[in-house]
Order: structure tokens, then sequence, then C-alpha cells
């Protein structure tokens, strides 16, 4: 899915309130939130404007890039240059984008340095998909 699609149908949804990076920093506050909550820090958290990926490095692991997609959902790159995904293998919108506490508790194993999990990616999102829409729009407005 092309990131500018996605963000193209978040604005239109919103009437020009809610883009994809927009989505990006508050899912990231509010996965920031939840972190700190279970007592897990991070080292740093960045969001790129154009692709809308969050990017998180915790101290326990800080040579572990760990990404967030709005088209893969939470992701690292494995040794070998393959993609690791940990916090859920459904493939759907709630798979892609899981609430910030089911993050933070996924990170909290991670951070332990346990690194299983799958290499199946999910299926290829949709920029029309109203849950996928629904969804994104509620982190876009912002997390309680």
């Amino acid at each position: 899915m092309d990131p500018s699609v996605l963000d193209e149908a978040l604005l239109a949804r919103t009437g020009g309130r809610i883009g994809l990076e927009r989505v990006a920093r508050t899912y990231s506050r509010a996965v920031g939130d939840a972190a700190r909550v279970l007592d897990l820090s991070l080292s740093e958290v960045a969001v790129d404007r154009d692709s809308g990926r969050i990017a998180i490095r915790l101290p326990e692991q800080p040579a572990l890039a760990i990404s967030w997609t709005p088209e893969s959902g939470w992701w690292w790159a494995a040794d070998d240059g393959t993609r690791v995904y940990r916090v859920t293998s459904e493939a759907d919108a709630a798979g892609v984008v899981p609430s910030p506490d089911t993050v933070a508790a996924w990170l909290r194993v991670v951070a332990t340095g346990d690194r299983s999990g799958h290499a199946d990616p999910p299926e290829e999102l949709n920029a029309e998909d109203e849950a996928l829409l629904d969804l994104l729009v509620t982190y876009g407005t912002g997390y309680p």
C-alpha cells in the first residue's frame, strides 16, 4: 500500500484534519505512554513524515531497530535482513495497528532479549478498508 494513498484517504475521511503523519505521531505517543506504565523506557522514537513509519529503540536492546509501518504493522529486521513480525499474526487492520497496550507488552518481551517471532507479513491492506481508516482516525484523534 502506498502511504501517500493512505494519507489521502485519511485526509478525505476527516475533512483534512487527520493525515498519516498525525496518526503515526499520536499512535507512537500512546505506545510510549503504555510502555511507561510497564516501567519500560524507549530510548528513541522517531516518525517519518512521508511514510508514517515509527522507529523505536529500547535501551536494553540498542542494536535492535523496531519499526511500525501502516502496511506491515510492527516488526524488526533480523540479522539476515528479513523482517520478523511479533505483535500478532493477525493479518487484518487490528493486527497491523494493535492497541498501544498490546504493543507495550510486546516491547517489554523484546526488551528481555526474546527475539522469537514469525516471518509471515500481514496481507496487503487497502486504503479503502473502512475498518483500517476508522482505526487510524481513532488513533489520529488522540488516545485517552
